[in-house]
């Protein structure tokens, strides 16, 4: 499972880069692509990352921590899953109309939280026998 928690963290990281130096790509080019997808059709996404994270949790130091970011994940998932499409589309919408900078800060603090993730991660270092 540790190597779930790898590629999460991974994920993370990357986006959290492309976001911040690339924000006016993402935004002409992702973002224009997200408006046109059902905001419920997307949900099972979150949720699956979130239940990612909570098999592996048992690969992180603080456990804690992985828990709660999948339960955000999960939440996240089935707000989206519950609410109807047209506020989860006013929702969407008003998440994708953030500026720049607020998009640079997601990408820092989601790349913090990558470097967060893949720091936790237990490794197991082979004994040196003499």
């Amino acid at each position: 499972m540790k190597w779930v928690l790898f590629g999460i963290g991974l994920l993370w990281i990357m986006g959290g880069t492309v976001l911040l130096f690339n924000t006016e790509i993402v935004r002409k080019n992702f973002f224009q692509k997200m408006r046109q997808i059902n905001p419920k059709k997307l949900s099972p996404c979150p949720m699956i990352f979130g239940l990612l994270l909570a098999l592996s949790a048992t690969a992180s130091s603080h456990k804690i921590v992985i828990y709660v970011l999948a339960g955000m994940g999960l939440a996240k998932g089935i707000f989206f899953l519950a609410m109807p499409e047209v506020k989860a589309r006013k929702w969407t919408d008003w998440s994708l109309s953030f500026s720049d900078k607020t998009y640079m800060g997601l990408g820092v603090l989601l790349a913090i939280l990558g470097i967060y993730v893949l720091g936790t991660m237990i490794v197991e270092t082979p004994a040196i026998v003499a």
